[in-house]
């Protein structure tokens, strides 16, 4: 490459790969495209509502926060949901798996709300009282697996990027 030219990395390449892939099998689904928006929009959604309830009512401080545990779990069922309808037919296309990743990672969140709003109940929480002691735990493990399974996927992806380019390159 001559000087002052552009030139990409791998990685830069393959985000640009990614989402051409992405524009190109929105634009073949077009049904199939309002869901990022309808994503961010129920994310947005939830979370809003979720922390007026927690806060309208000062004195209910358990009971708020538990309702606003299961509103998020709710959510969370719901994202995910709108993350498998359009993750599926990505990874048969185009054999994406960020979205499908993507619900996984969104699906831990509704286990450790579960596990949040029991410990919250006492008579559930004096029954097992152990169960309860590992929340702080549940909750590293949760945002791990929060980061790790889409970026496990991501990278992935990445791989198979790499290992399609030099085979494209060794046929050339």
């Amino acid at each position: 490459m001559g000087r002052g030219g552009f030139r990409r990395t791998r990685w830069s390449r393959f985000l640009w790969d990614r989402q051409v892939r992405r524009i190109d099998f929105f634009e073949r689904h077009p049904r199939l495209s309002p869901i990022p928006y309808m994503i961010i929009a129920t994310l947005v959604g939830v979370l809003a509502l979720s922390g007026g309830l927690s806060f309208a009512n000062p004195s209910a401080k358990v009971y708020g926060y538990a309702i606003s545990l299961v509103l998020i779990d709710v959510g969370m069922v719901f994202i995910a949901a709108l993350f498998v309808v359009a993750g599926r037919p990505l990874w048969r296309e185009d054999r994406d798996s960020t979205y499908l990743a993507l619900a996984l990672a969104f699906s831990g969140i509704p286990v450790w709300g579960l596990l949040e709003v029991f410990c919250l109940n006492g008579v559930l929480f004096s029954l097992i009282p152990s169960l309860c002691d590992a929340r702080p735990g549940a909750g590293w493990v949760l945002a791990l697996w929060f980061i790790a399974v889409p970026a496990s996927s991501i990278l992935l992806g990445f791989w198979r990027f790499l290992r399609s380019g030099t085979r494209e390159s060794m046929k050339a």
